[in-house]
């Protein structure tokens, strides 16, 4: 596709047009070891390791829908919110929906691009820079989170005593909320509810038998808050917080 027929299409309705940052072949981890590869396949099970490892889940939003639709038609999101993206956003998504996505390849002068349409719904977190003060050339960065998703910062699970030396890991019901946004307005499913009481700081509780899943699998690939890893879910999933 050339440069003046992407910009002359439309975006599906509740999806967004994303410019990957890597493609999963350039995969490289922070210490600089290339761990890509070509994969001509698709996938489902999020539990699968190295094809999941290495899906991108971050670029930058080259489009936007006109709307947002909430219902229970085909396609339609089945919770509503608002659209809160802009254009030149950086956003975090889905690794099973960037892996199975349709993709675009604009074809530059110098360089293609590779984009590829995520669902709205499965876009977790963004960042988007911003002037504090231009004659000082001075930028800030703004994080939003999409779609009622919050981030948690992992519990360290503690040694049983003083000669316990084993790693046991971390507690996967339960993380200190680090990032918030607007709840969801309503959902399809009348029992789900957004929990509107959290704040940022809070230890916040996992509903029992859900297992959150981390924004950024793998911390040599993460990108989100150097080499941090959060948990992402969302609101509704959050059964109580102290």
């Amino acid at each position: 596709m050339t440069r003046e027929e992407f910009d002359n299409s439309k975006v599906p309705s509740n999806h967004v047009i994303v410019e990957l940052l890597r493609v999963e072949e350039d995969a490289v981890t922070h210490g600089g070891v290339a761990m890509g590869m070509y994969e001509d396949d698709t996938w489902e099970d999020e539990s699968e390791t190295h094809p999941a490892d290495i899906a991108s889940v971050v670029g930058i939003v080259r489009k936007l829908p006109e709307h947002l639709t909430f219902g229970e038609r085909d396609g339609d999101m089945t919770w509503k919110t608002e659209m809160e993206l802009q254009e030149g956003d950086m956003v975090w998504f889905n690794i099973i929906e960037s892996k199975n996505a349709v993709e675009v390849v604009i074809s530059d002068e110098v360089k293609s691009k590779v984009m590829r349409i995520i669902p709205y719904s499965d876009c977790y977190s963004a960042k988007r820079d911003y002037w504090i003060d231009k004659w000082k050339d001075q930028r800030g960065t703004m994080t939003i989170m999409l779609n009622g998703f919050c981030l948690l910062e992992p519990v360290k699970i503690p040694p049983i005593n003083k000669l316990d030396l084993i790693d046991h890991g971390y507690y996967q019901d339960r993380g200190i909320v680090r990032y918030l946004g607007e709840p969801n307005k309503k959902y399809v499913n009348p029992t789900y509810h957004d929990n509107t009481d959290l704040k940022i700081g809070d230890l916040a509780f996992i509903q029992t038998g859900y297992v959150p899943f981390f924004l950024e699998r793998k911390s040599y690939f993460a990108v989100f808050e150097g080499v941090k890893q959060f948990y992402c879910l969302q609101r509704r999933r959050i059964i109580f917080s102290i």
